[in-house]
């Protein structure tokens, strides 16, 4: 099974034919579906109060996802910052959270994204309401 960063897989069976010695080969196209991350603040953020956004998605495949990292930014909540992650397993709910402090008040939106070296850009973001 081959995972690219497009999201397209191949899946390539290729058999020998103990009497023959012929093979045969056959090749599946297929596009996966990524999960979408969800976000989800905490509360009621304040300017120059920590909050806590919470961020979750549902591992598709049956392996094992490695080299995992979460980027996470909001102009006015959070620079952009990159985390590293654990190793996430096969059907794994992942749940991560992330504190910040607000800059400035008024609809604020924190995105984020989720990769890993079998998985890319599964993203999600939020809007938030940020009072003075």
């Amino acid at each position: 099974l081959g995972i690219l960063d497009t999201g397209d897989g191949v899946d390539l069976d290729e058999t020998v034919i103990k009497d023959t010695k012929q093979t045969w080969s056959e090749e599946d196209d297929f596009q996966l579906i990524k999960p979408k991350l969800s976000v989800e603040v905490k509360g009621y953020p304040k300017v120059g109060q920590a909050c806590q956004a919470n961020f979750s998605f549902q591992n598709p495949l049956n392996i094992a996802l490695n080299n995992c990292s979460f980027s996470v930014e909001g102009p006015g909540l959070q620079r952009p910052k990159v985390i590293q992650y654990r190793d996430v397993m096969p059907n794994e709910l992942v749940t991560f959270s992330e504190f910040f402090t607000p800059k400035m008040a008024g609809k604020r939106k924190i995105m984020a994204s989720f990769t890993s070296n079998q998985l890319t850009e599964v993203i999600g973001s939020t809007s938030v309401h940020v009072s003075e």
